[in-house]
């Protein structure tokens, strides 16, 4: 585990703090403030709610008072909760002064933890944080699964009770509301890419699949574990320089897919025989080292997997039958 201590008191330094570990870390980075001085705080509040995108987790100590009255709503519980309000899928309060940061992150694996504003950290931090960390403690990190939504009814359905139970802590960007979050892109454990009613080629009318395209080709080059649906699937071929374009016919209804061999040894064998959803006109080229998993008459290339990292599915399986929008 490496540690990048830096006694860094406004949100600018803390960013570029975060920054410099996230370039520099090959695993998580875990981000311990803690606060100096309540007026800073409540002056810069909401420029300290946006400013730890860089970080994995954020750990929020007591304010350091330097001297100050307390102020009212202005502590280390409201840091936290305005930083997930923000977006931000992981930030908790240290519960005292003398709890170990790092059993508040839980297990993270290779970890990087970033301290500012150095009141939080004292010498013996280091040690206390390694041998805490192996010991547990005060909450457990879940992996981060982050969803690409294009429309407000496509979401992950039932998968989210699995990605729940498989530690898993899920949560969605509206794509083309704002800008794309492209580090969390990159850094969640899982990408998962929805569906929506456009075509991945429509880029002047949504100028925001241009980028998107380019942030699911910079992911897939790095092998991170990435899953399309629908529409995700077709950015994903494109992001592969696979051609996708409308299809002889459209499919909508339930109806099961035809697995190729290759199929009955994934993840896709709990899915032989039974229907899946199908709701697109448009279909994709095999990109070039991916592999075919399934097929129907009108679509012949219904899915495709890259090594144990990426899948691609054209049709829906996450959804039940007694959903009112099939999405």
């Amino acid at each position: 585990m490496a540690i990048f201590d830096d006694y860094g008191h406004h949100p600018v330094e803390i960013a570029a703090v975060l920054r410099a570990a996230r370039a520099a870390a090959s695993g998580k980075v875990i981000a311990v403030v803690q606060p100096h001085r309540y007026s800073r705080l409540q002056s810069l509040f909401e420029s300290f709610a946006g400013c730890f995108n860089d970080a994995d987790a954020v750990i929020v100590a007591d304010v350091y008072p330097a001297g100050e009255t307390p102020i009212a709503g202005v502590d280390k519980q409201a840091l936290a909760a305005a930083i997930n309000a923000h977006g931000h899928r992981h930030a908790v309060v240290l519960p005292s002064p003398t709890s170990s940061p790092a059993s508040c992150a839980g297990s993270p694996g290779r970890a990087t933890m970033s301290s500012a504003s150095a009141p939080a950290a004292s010498p013996s931090g280091p040690t206390r944080c390694q041998s805490s960390w192996r010991a547990g403690g005060c909450g457990m990190m879940q992996k981060a699964a982050l969803a690409l939504r294009h429309v407000a009814f496509e979401d992950v359905g039932v998968w989210a009770a699995t990605l729940d139970a498989e530690g898993y802590d899920l949560a969605y960007v509206d794509v083309g509301l704002r800008r794309l979050p492209l580090d969390r892109i990159q850094a969640c454990d899982l990408l998962i890419v929805l569906g929506a009613p456009i075509g991945v080629y429509e880029t002047e009318a949504y100028p925001f699949l241009i980028e998107e395209i380019a942030a699911i080709e910079r992911r897939l080059a790095a092998r991170r574990p990435t899953l399309g649906v629908c529409l995700g699937a077709q950015l994903m071929a494109a992001a592969l320089g696979a051609r996708v374009a409308p299809g002889p016919g459209k499919e909508i209804g339930y109806a099961p897919v035809e697995l190729v061999p290759a199929a009955k040894a994934s993840p896709l064998a709990a899915i032989e025989g039974l229907n899946v959803l199908h709701w697109h006109g448009d279909a994709f080229d095999l990109p070039s080292g991916a592999e075919r998993l399934a097929a129907t008459t009108l679509c012949p290339n219904q899915a495709f997997r890259l090594g144990d990292w990426a899948l691609a599915l054209q049709f829906h399986s996450r959804r039940t039958l007694t959903r009112s929008n099939p999405g």
